[in-house]
Protein backbone atom coordinates (compact mmCIF):
# COMPACT_ATOMS: atom_id res chain seq x y z
CA UNK A 1 0.00 0.00 0.00
CA UNK A 2 1.32 3.03 -0.68
CA UNK A 3 -0.16 6.84 -0.94
CA UNK A 4 -1.77 6.64 -3.83
CA UNK A 5 -3.71 3.97 -2.91
CA UNK A 6 -5.10 5.25 0.31
CA UNK A 7 -5.85 8.64 -1.61
CA UNK A 8 -8.11 6.50 -3.86
CA UNK A 9 -9.51 4.59 -1.03
CA UNK A 10 -10.86 8.22 0.44
CA UNK A 11 -11.45 9.88 -2.77
CA UNK A 12 -8.85 12.20 -2.48
CA UNK A 13 -7.81 12.22 -6.36
CA UNK A 14 -10.72 13.94 -7.75
CA UNK A 15 -10.99 17.12 -7.07
CA UNK A 16 -11.84 19.52 -3.58
CA UNK A 17 -12.65 17.40 -0.54
CA UNK A 18 -13.31 19.19 3.03
CA UNK A 19 -11.22 17.27 5.58
CA UNK A 20 -11.17 17.02 9.24
CA UNK A 21 -8.17 15.75 11.11
CA UNK A 22 -8.11 14.46 14.23
CA UNK A 23 -4.64 14.02 15.74
CA UNK A 24 -2.94 14.92 19.00
CA UNK A 25 0.66 14.60 17.52
CA UNK A 26 1.41 18.21 16.67
CA UNK A 27 4.22 17.83 13.82
CA UNK A 28 2.39 15.06 12.19
CA UNK A 29 -0.80 17.09 12.53
CA UNK A 30 0.82 19.85 10.59
CA UNK A 31 2.74 17.69 8.17
CA UNK A 32 -0.49 15.97 7.12
CA UNK A 33 -2.42 19.02 7.42
CA UNK A 34 0.00 20.88 4.76
CA UNK A 35 0.27 18.03 2.59
CA UNK A 36 -3.14 17.95 1.80
CA UNK A 37 -3.78 21.33 1.66
CA UNK A 38 -0.82 21.26 -0.92
CA UNK A 39 -3.06 18.85 -2.78
CA UNK A 40 -6.13 21.30 -2.77
CA UNK A 41 -8.25 20.11 -0.45
CA UNK A 42 -9.86 22.44 2.01
CA UNK A 43 -8.44 20.67 5.95
CA UNK A 44 -8.95 21.18 9.62
CA UNK A 45 -7.29 20.20 11.87
CA UNK A 46 -8.30 19.34 15.52
CA UNK A 47 -5.64 17.82 18.30
CA UNK A 48 -8.99 16.56 20.35
CA UNK A 49 -12.51 16.47 20.29
CA UNK A 50 -14.98 16.70 23.59
CA UNK A 51 -17.95 16.76 22.45
CA UNK A 52 -20.55 16.31 19.81
CA UNK A 53 -24.28 17.91 19.95
CA UNK A 54 -26.15 16.89 16.60
CA UNK A 55 -23.84 17.81 13.93
CA UNK A 56 -21.67 20.00 15.47
CA UNK A 57 -18.18 18.78 17.12
CA UNK A 58 -16.28 20.77 19.62
CA UNK A 59 -12.91 20.58 20.47
CA UNK A 60 -9.78 21.80 20.45
CA UNK A 61 -8.01 22.88 17.15
CA UNK A 62 -4.30 22.78 16.12
CA UNK A 63 -4.18 26.21 17.55
CA UNK A 64 -4.92 25.17 20.50
CA UNK A 65 -8.25 27.32 20.82
CA UNK A 66 -11.57 26.09 21.39
CA UNK A 67 -13.70 25.56 17.72
CA UNK A 68 -16.51 23.47 16.56
CA UNK A 69 -17.34 21.96 13.01
CA UNK A 70 -20.13 20.41 11.35
CA UNK A 71 -19.69 17.12 10.44
CA UNK A 72 -22.46 17.23 8.19
CA UNK A 73 -19.86 18.96 5.47
CA UNK A 74 -17.28 16.77 6.02
CA UNK A 75 -15.90 14.41 3.45
CA UNK A 76 -13.16 13.02 4.75
CA UNK A 77 -11.63 12.10 8.18
CA UNK A 78 -8.06 11.45 9.57
CA UNK A 79 -8.44 9.80 12.52
CA UNK A 80 -6.80 9.02 15.15
CA UNK A 81 -7.81 6.49 18.04
CA UNK A 82 -6.09 8.11 21.24
CA UNK A 83 -6.69 11.91 20.52
CA UNK A 84 -7.13 14.80 23.42
CA UNK A 85 -10.10 13.80 24.71
CA UNK A 86 -12.03 12.88 28.36
CA UNK A 87 -14.93 11.59 27.04
CA UNK A 88 -14.18 10.22 23.40
CA UNK A 89 -12.02 8.22 21.33
CA UNK A 90 -10.91 6.98 17.21
CA UNK A 91 -14.09 4.74 17.98
CA UNK A 92 -16.96 6.62 19.56
CA UNK A 93 -16.28 9.15 17.26
CA UNK A 94 -15.95 6.91 13.95
CA UNK A 95 -19.58 5.65 15.35
CA UNK A 96 -20.84 9.43 15.45
CA UNK A 97 -19.74 10.50 12.28
CA UNK A 98 -20.76 7.47 10.90
CA UNK A 99 -24.70 8.05 12.25
CA UNK A 100 -24.37 11.51 10.48
CA UNK A 101 -22.39 11.36 7.08
CA UNK A 102 -20.98 9.20 4.66
CA UNK A 103 -17.72 10.78 4.92
CA UNK A 104 -14.72 8.17 4.49
CA UNK A 105 -12.61 7.79 7.42
CA UNK A 106 -9.05 6.65 7.53
CA UNK A 107 -8.29 4.79 10.80
CA UNK A 108 -4.45 5.67 11.54
CA UNK A 109 -3.68 4.54 14.87
CA UNK A 110 -0.23 3.44 15.74
CA UNK A 111 -2.15 0.23 17.57
CA UNK A 112 -3.06 -2.03 15.32
CA UNK A 113 -6.23 -3.34 17.25
CA UNK A 114 -7.54 0.19 17.80
CA UNK A 115 -7.31 0.52 13.75
CA UNK A 116 -9.08 -2.99 13.15
CA UNK A 117 -12.08 -1.14 15.93
CA UNK A 118 -12.48 1.62 13.85
CA UNK A 119 -12.57 -0.36 10.88
CA UNK A 120 -15.48 -2.24 12.20
CA UNK A 121 -17.22 0.42 13.01
CA UNK A 122 -17.25 1.79 9.72
CA UNK A 123 -13.74 3.38 9.02
CA UNK A 124 -13.00 2.71 4.79
CA UNK A 125 -9.55 1.76 5.94
CA UNK A 126 -6.61 1.55 8.66
CA UNK A 127 -3.11 2.28 8.94
CA UNK A 128 0.05 2.11 10.99
CA UNK A 129 0.67 5.47 11.87
CA UNK A 130 4.11 5.61 11.72
CA UNK A 131 3.86 4.30 8.58
CA UNK A 132 1.51 7.18 7.26
CA UNK A 133 4.63 9.47 8.32
CA UNK A 134 6.85 7.92 6.59
CA UNK A 135 4.96 7.78 3.44
CA UNK A 136 4.42 11.62 3.68
CA UNK A 137 7.90 12.21 4.31
CA UNK A 138 8.26 12.87 8.49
Amino acid sequence: MNLKDIFDTLDLNRGMRRILIVEDAVGFAERLTDKLKGDGHQVTTFLGIDEISGTIAQGLSINETSETIDLAHIDVVFLDHYFLSDTLNGGTFTKAIRALSQARILAMSSDEAANARMVALGAAMGINKSKLRRMIGQ
